[in-house]
């Protein structure tokens, strides 16, 4: 974690907690026990290096002007419960049926697996009176998935302590493959740490017996969407007090694709507008503006907009929006939108029995004590806090995607 100080601002000016494990003012405090660095710029500020054992960290540039917070992008890792240096491994995952994994160990040993090229969505039209053809294709449709495996029964089938037999084993995987199922296959493959995942809708199957053991399942899905994705859903959200000037959102795709991505706003805003690179010619615009209960979510695979969980159509899209993915590999997800007015700061103050909190909303920020998650009540915040200001913010911004592939 890098925190630059300016040098006109004192140490203490700083007393709220950084996304991360380090927490000021005790990050403050490792700060300024390390030996300054230059900036690379010759401003006026004074660069610290703290550690922090996070997934990512940020860095606070604070003049005596503004305060800037500046992510980093979070690569992908994979699911907490993921075996560890896997190799090959595969597992099936259904709302209703749970897991299944396909293991050695679970009797379940995939012999071969085939993931087929996607369809192509061909947009091709004759070029009248003369060879060729005008092609706008750009997408792709389904694609085919399948698995070749080998049944083994085995003493601890999915970790019951008990052995089911062939028959069982083989019923218990069939229940992927009925149509009304959307099952999602997470893999890993030898040689690769990375975890992704494909979702499915069944297709076709086989189970030829031909001696009491070691028979084989054969399975076939339709991938609808075709690409393959991270398993990882990378998420970061901050939080703000006011909303003048642009948010930057580190995002790092990597993948070979474009990544679609999910927006959420949470509290007020004021004509929100969406972009890459700081390129503003194409944006996605919103005009609307949210207040303090709102919960506001757009997606780029649907191309929705919910405000509260109700879909709004295009109905709070500016005619100049535009809709767009972000590419393989690094870029900033920039969030910009209009000065406003707050309507309130959110908080809390705990009753003598320290249970039940009674929200109040006032028109100026209420005088308590700096934020510290150890303070026990009767006071205490209930929202996050704002990095910039040390104010409880009035909204938070999250953006998600994966990594995808083809």
């Amino acid at each position: 974690m890098q925190i630059l100080f300016d040098g006109a601002v004192p140490f203490d000016h700083v007393e709220q907690p950084f996304d991360g494990p380090i927490q000021a003012p005790a990050a403050v405090a490792s700060a300024v026990a390390l030996t300054p660095k230059s900036i690379a710029d010759g401003s006026n500020a004074t660069v610290f290096e703290v550690d922090a054992a996070a997934a990512h960290a940020v860095a606070v540039e604070i003049s005596p002007l503004n305060i800037v917070i500046k992510s980093e992008a979070v690569l992908d890792a994979p699911p907490v419960d993921w075996p560890p240096a896997a190799g090959m491994h595969f597992r099936l995952e259904d709302p209703v049926l749970g897991r299944l994994e396909m293991t050695c160990e679970n009797g379940y040993i995939v012999r071969e697996y085939e993931f087929s090229p996607p369809t192509v969505r061909e947009v091709v039209y004759p070029n009248a009176w003369d060879d060729g053809t005008f092609d706008f294709t750009q997408f792709v449709g389904s694609r085919a998935v399948t698995l070749d495996v080998v049944l083994r029964p085995t003493e601890n089938v999915d970790g019951t302590g008990g052995q089911r037999s062939e028959p069982q084993m083989r019923d218990a995987l069939l229940a992927y493959a009925h149509p009304a199922r959307r099952p999602k296959l997470t893999f890993s493959e030898h040689g690769d740490d990375r975890v992704r995942e494909i979702d499915l809708r069944a297709a076709d199957f086989s189970a030829a017996v031909s001696q009491p053991r070691f028979n084989s399942v054969s399975i076939s899905w339709v991938a609808p969407r075709g690409l393959i994705q991270s398993s990882h859903l990378k998420c970061e959200t901050q939080t703000m007090s006011t909303l003048a000037g642009v948010r930057e959102f580190a995002v790092i795709n990597q993948g070979n694709v474009n990544a679609h991505w999910t927006a959420t706003i949470r509290g007020e805003i004021q004509m929100p507008i969406f972009y890459l690179n700081g390129d503003t010619s194409h944006a996605l615009e919103l005009e609307f503006s949210s207040q303090l209960q709102d919960n506001v979510t757009i997606s780029s695979l649907d191309r929705t907009v919910r405000v509260n969980g109700v879909r709004t159509g295009y109905k709070f899209l500016s005619d100049n929006s535009e809709w767009f993915t972000i590419p393989p590999g690094s870029h900033v997800f920039n969030v910009a939108s209009s000065d406003y007015t707050r309507a309130g700061y959110p908080f809390a103050k705990w009753e003598n029995d320290g249970v039940a909190p009674v929200v109040t909303w006032g028109g100026e920020p209420p005088h308590l004590p700096a934020y510290d998650p150890s303070v026990p009540p009767p006071w205490a915040w209930t929202s996050e806090i704002d990095p910039n200001t040390g104010e409880a913010s009035t909204t938070a911004i999250t953006i998600c995607y994966r990594s995808t592939w083809i």
